[in-house]
């Protein structure tokens, strides 16, 4: 199982448009997730993509494998 970086679970939400705090969010595609991160002096939305085979877990914010997920 695949760790992300920088993870918050309590915030395992759909995306927002914008964040306030850092976190992870699901993302349309079921190997992606949004990770809000702190750049300069605000947060920021960023597209993350795990690796191949792999799909996100909203459950526990982390890429794990999934033979399932082909997006």
């Amino acid at each position: 199982m695949a760790k992300l970086a920088t993870q918050t679970r309590a915030h395992l939400l759909t995306a927002p448009s914008s964040c306030t705090s850092a976190g992870v969010y699901e993302a349309s595609n079921c190997n992606q997730y949004y990770e809000c991160v702190y750049v300069m002096w605000w947060y920021e939305l960023v597209l993350q993509t795990c690796s191949s085979g792999e799909a996100f877990d909203s459950s526990t914010g982390t890429c794990v494998t999934d033979s399932t997920c082909s997006s």
